[in-house]
């Protein structure tokens, strides 16, 4: 075997076992995947509440204004779990919130995730979905 079928053959093994261990991190530690839906409505003069739990509203705000929700994730695992936020839709760019957080086993922890109305937004209904992933914590 020559110098350059070597070097192919550890390139493919290499290769191989980053995708073997990109699968098992990405595939095997991913428990659930959940998406909420996310609603705000930008109005000119008043501030509307919205109380319901069928999704996260933030009911109406006037521009340059901002409404926060809490919600508590569980760990009901025998290990600890890692969970990742990520918001998208119209919704993306204004709603700030942990992008991960780490919980024991048996505990829960309060997320607050807040949505902040830029002085410039123009008046409408604006929706978008915050995917929250649960995963297996595998190190930090």
């Amino acid at each position: 075997m020559d110098r350059k079928q070597a070097i192919m053959i550890l390139l493919i093994i290499c290769f191989l076992t980053i995708g073997i261990a990109s699968f098992v991190y990405l595939f095997l530690t991913t428990l659930e995947v959940r998406e909420i839906e996310m609603d705000l409505k930008v109005i000119p003069d008043r501030f509307g509440v919205t109380v319901d739990t069928d999704k996260i509203w933030f009911g109406g705000l006037k521009p340059g204004t901002s409404s926060t929700r809490i919600i508590i994730i569980n760990n009901e695992f025998e290990f600890p779990i890692k969970v990742i936020f990520t918001p998208s839709g119209d919704l993306a760019e204004i709603v700030s919130i942990e992008s991960r957080i780490y919980i024991d086993p048996g505990m829960n922890q309060q997320v607050r995730i807040a949505a902040n109305v830029p002085p410039d937004m123009p008046m409408g209904n604006y929706t978008g979905i915050l995917t929250v992933v649960f995963k297996k914590r595998i190190g930090s």
